[in-house]
């Protein structure tokens, strides 16, 4: 740089060059995406379905390979195991589970299912996260949290809309101070310990605008032809975390929700 410079040169940031010819998306792949997208959700829905009736004994590891299985059964490639976690596990964002820890699903549990995939030949992911309640009636506790962050997701879906066609100039740093100060708000501001959403482009985790203004202060603008995650969370240490995930596929008309029918509510055994 210190060379370019002396010769006259003047250096400009290469942030919204990047968005331009790394992240952007073809309409082949928003079409490969959008049909991902729906066949995770159902992955989702069916797997939590069965599972939080609690009929038999189920491990973290067993619904993980389970999740894999259907990924595979549905024509569609991953890059790493999905994330299962039970009850406090689920306050670890990252939780890995293992065929040694033998968690086993117990009645009256939060389950937390983060899930992505894509086409064999076409570099379009889908990145989702799914609760549950492996009991009745929901406590105040799980739904007072749950609602908090299905709020937050859609506040941040809400202002891109309000943006207008193209992101209306908004940032990644400013969709991520609408989730988290939602959160705040809603007394757990300080149980949301990361971003609130990264960039999705040949890489799960792409070069593109990420919704961040924790782990870094994301200033690019977000603009038609990226993608990215909305995924706010709430991790309660010893009690159990809330993450509800989707994706934005972003163009001059506004932003489109993948999948097409978000989470709403807890998915429960009744």
């Amino acid at each position: 740089v210190q060379l370019l410079t002396r010769f006259g040169a003047t250096v400009v940031p290469s942030d919204e060059l990047v968005s331009q010819f790394a992240a952007q998306w073809s309409d082949v792949e928003r079409a490969e995406h959008r049909k991902v997208a729906e066949a995770l959700a159902d992955i989702a829905r069916r797997t939590l379905g069965d599972i939080v009736r609690v009929e038999e004994p189920v491990t973290e590891f067993q619904v993980q390979r389970r999740v894999l299985d259907a990924i595979e059964r549905a024509g569609y490639v991953t890059d790493s195991p999905p994330i299962v976690a039970f009850g406090v596990n689920g306050a670890n964002a990252h939780h890995e589970p293992n065929e040694q820890s033998g968690d086993v699903l117990q009645r009256d549990t939060v389950v937390l299912l983060d899930l992505w995939a894509r086409p064999r030949d076409v570099f379009a992911w889908g990145d989702q996260t799914w609760m549950a309640y492996s009991g009745g009636a929901v406590p105040a506790r799980v739904s007072e949290v749950w609602t908090a962050v299905r709020d937050a997701r859609d506040a941040v879906i809400a202002r891109l809309k309000e943006a207008g066609g193209g992101g209306g100039g908004l940032t990644g740093a400013d969709l991520d101070d609408v989730a988290r100060g939602l959160l705040g708000r809603r007394g757990f501001g300080k149980h949301f310990g990361h971003r609130t959403g990264h960039s999705i482009d040949r890489d799960l985790h792409g070069s593109g605008p990420h919704l961040d203004n924790f782990e870094t202060h994301d200033t690019r603008k977000l603009v038609p032809g990226v993608a990215f995650s909305v995924e706010p969370g709430v991790y309660l240490p010893g009690e159990f975390g809330v993450r509800s995930e989707v994706n934005v596929l972003l163009s001059v008309a506004g932003p489109e929700v993948t999948p097409a029918q978000a989470q709403r509510d807890l998915v429960t055994a009744s």
